[in-house]
């Protein structure tokens, strides 16, 4: 095991290393030498904590009462036993050798290793965590008794995703210490909306007359095994959210999560899992059905019905997440919020039309598609698509176009539509490309075999079917491109740019990029100056220059303005 790990992660350096030495090229901040130093200095570190953490957990669990344990496993004692008796006192010195190498100030702990490894080191222990957690809780109803390894492992590694979280307080501030906590902060949510859309299957199973074969598990009920796996998951997510980082910085980093993983992926869930219901219903009254019983033919709905709820309490949240945090004026992350749940949509709709496309083929060929269904089934699942996508896009894309026709200056202008729209334009231009190529290499394959005919139709329902969705959705957004560059206004000249040089402050580069729509970077003083900035003396040195690259100095002294050129 302990080799697999150590594999494993130099798979994953070496990667890292080649973009890190590209970056440290471009940013000539630091040596690279030192850099790949800290790197294996800090893996070196992760892979003492696995040893010791795997030896201290054996020996634990060897006191410990044991389910299918009879009589002690001496080599596995003695193995334990060297990774305590080696791999503690080289992780006490590698981790004493670490803290040297920090700084009291926080802002000056920007290691790429030493933030990588609070990336990875935590994570790590979360999911060792939760995955032992959930096994000792099932395996003890399961048996009836204490798994005394499961038990030891979760103790050990939350005991050491505690000290790591504790650590990084003290070492870095809010906005470096965001990746590790967002990163846990989307796996605990995956598992909390598959542990409630579990129990939400469980109790719909239970209340409806379904198959006798729906649901059924092996030791404890699905009821448990949801509830289990949500009340692991919550509690690094409750603790993220309603307590102190949460109340940290509100960066790129959070909007991206919050857009990403906290709306779209749960939209996508909603969305196949409305699909799933709708679909199975108009199948059995309309289509053709492969089960005579109604409630065995709908089994697959309970499971779509807690994928459906529970990714819909996820995306609520996080939408009025969003919306608190954008309540003061239209910002680009509600642009994107917008065009995400649009895109959402079109390819919804667009699968619809393709699918629709196919069940025309196929009542042409009369000949039955994969998985036993008919052309019929192919247009319900069309329609079904096409009822669950449509309103969908249709709600964001006419809102979009409401706010493009209120205000076309600063909406014509906004990167998010044009970025939508080039996205569009080239997602479609390569569906239509490969399914042309797929349509011609089959259509020459059966000119040389002498096999043209209805088969060779039938085989390409698909691929024509993409190639007229494609079609059609790139023609329409590029008369809305191109009538957008002969609408959009010119730009209007102002700051593009802006420099600050002294003390760190992200709540004011943040407040700065928002007003401004410009480029801020921030650079540190050599004198350590640590005052603070005052945001009516920017904005008054910012209007008073005309330049749209600026700047500006915060000392001891006072306050300089200088126009550069980059």
């Amino acid at each position: 095991m302990i080799f697999g790990i150590i594999s494993l992660l130099i798979t994953f350096t070496v990667p890292l290393l080649i973009i890190r030495w590209f970056i440290i090229r471009r940013s000539a901040r630091r040596d690279f030498g030192d850099e790949i130093r800290e790197i294996f200095q800090y893996l070196a570190t992760l892979v003492l904590l696995v040893i010791v953490n795997t030896g201290l957990s054996g020996l634990i669990a060897n006191l410990l009462p044991a389910p299918d344990r009879l009589v002690t496993d001496e080599n596995l004692m003695a193995r334990n036993t060297a990774f305590i008796v080696v791999g503690a006192p080289l992780l006490l010195l590698i981790t004493r050798w670490n803290r040297k190498s920090l700084s009291p100030n926080k802002d000056e702990n920007d290691g790429f290793a030493l933030q990588l490894y609070f990336v990875i080191a935590p994570i790590t222990a979360l999911i060792i965590t939760s995955v032992n957690a959930y096994q000792f809780v099932m395996t003890s109803l399961t048996d009836k008794s204490v798994d005394g390894q499961g038990l030891a492992t979760t103790v050990i590694w939350a005991l050491t995703l505690a000290l790591h979280y504790r650590l990084a307080r003290r070492i870095f501030t809010p906005e470096r210490r965001q990746p590790s906590y967002l990163l846990a902060c989307a796996i605990s949510l995956v598992l909390v909306v598959v542990g409630l859309a579990r129990i939400i299957a469980s109790i719909t199973t239970t209340l409806l007359p379904f198959s006798e074969n729906t649901l059924v598990t092996s030791g404890p009920s699905e009821l448990i095994r949801g509830a289990t796996l949500l009340g692991i998951a919550l509690v690094p997510w409750i603790s993220y959210w309603f307590f102190g980082e949460r109340k940290g910085e509100e960066s790129s980093l959070w909007s991206a999560y919050l857009l990403l993983i906290g709306i779209f992926a749960p939209l996508v869930t909603m969305l196949v899992g409305a699909s799933v219901i709708f679909y199975q219903l108009l199948i059995w009254y309309f289509g053709d059905p492969q089960e005579s019983s109604f409630w065995v033919h709908l089994s697959d709905v309970p499971a779509a019905t807690g994928a459906l709820i529970s990714a819909g309490a996820a995306f609520a949240y996080h939408q009025v997440t969003l919306r608190i945090a954008h309540h003061e004026k239209r910002s680009e992350v509600s642009r994107i919020y917008e065009y995400l749940l649009a895109a959402g949509g079109l390819a919804t709709t667009a699968i619809a039309v393709s699918m629709g496309l196919v069940s025309i083929v196929e009542s042409f060929t009369s000949q039955v598609q994969l998985l036993g269904s008919s052309a019929t089934n192919t247009a319900l699942l069309a329609l079904t698509l096409f009822l669950v996508g449509l309103p969908l896009w249709l709600a964001f894309w006419r809102r979009i176009t409401l706010r493009v026709r209120s205000n076309p200056d600063s909406e014509l202008r906004s990167p998010t539509r044009r970025i939508y729209l080039i996205l569009v334009l080239g997602i479609s231009g390569i569906g239509a490309i490969a399914a042309l190529l797929t349509v011609v290499v089959r259509f020459f394959e059966g000119i040389f075999n002498s096999d043209l005919g209805t088969a060779t139709f039938r085989e390409l329902a698909y691929p024509l079917s993409i190639l007229i969705t494609t079609a059609l959705v790139a023609s329409y957004h590029f008369n809305i491109f191109r009538h957008d560059r002969a609408r959009a206004p010119k730009a209007a000249d102002g700051l593009k740019y802006l420099l600050l040089i002294g003390p760190q402050d992200a709540q004011l580069k943040r407040i700065l990029e928002r007003e401004t729509g410009a480029r801020i970077d921030f650079v540190r003083l050599a004198d350590g100056f640590e005052g603070s900035w005052s945001q009516e003396r920017v904005r008054s040195l910012i209007a008073s220059n005309a330049h749209p690259e600026l700047a500006l100095i915060h000392d001891s002294s006072d306050y300089k303005v200088i126009p550069i050129k980059r």
